[in-house]
């Protein structure tokens, strides 16, 4: 199994019918050659989560209206978050591609 459907489960207890990739990028192509790809999951129906012993995960189910102006004001602060948010946002405006 992919390391990426293997995080979903893990870190959320959720399992998905539909992968899609959104992008992939480099975080900070000047220092480090690290490939961020970015997915987004669909089609999901919920399971036990596993996480790792020193993961404190509590997830919880967000209005995406609300995630947006998260993105938007702050309050998310992960470059890998806002990139995805922000993209997603803008194809399902746009009419996805």
């Amino acid at each position: 199994m992919s390391r990426r459907y293997g995080e979903l489960a893990e870190e959320t207890g959720y399992h998905a019918g539909h992968w899609r990739k959104l992008t992939a990028f480099y975080p900070s192509p000047g220092v480090l050659s690290e490939r961020t790809h970015l997915y987004v999951a669909s089609q999901l129906t919920p399971g036990e989560m596993h996480p790792e012993a020193d993961e404190d995960l509590q997830p919880q189910i967000i209005e995406w209206k609300q995630v947006v102006a998260w993105a938007l004001d702050g309050t998310i602060r992960d470059a890998k978050t806002l990139v995805a948010v922000l993209l997603w946002d803008k194809l399902q405006a746009s009419g996805g591609r």
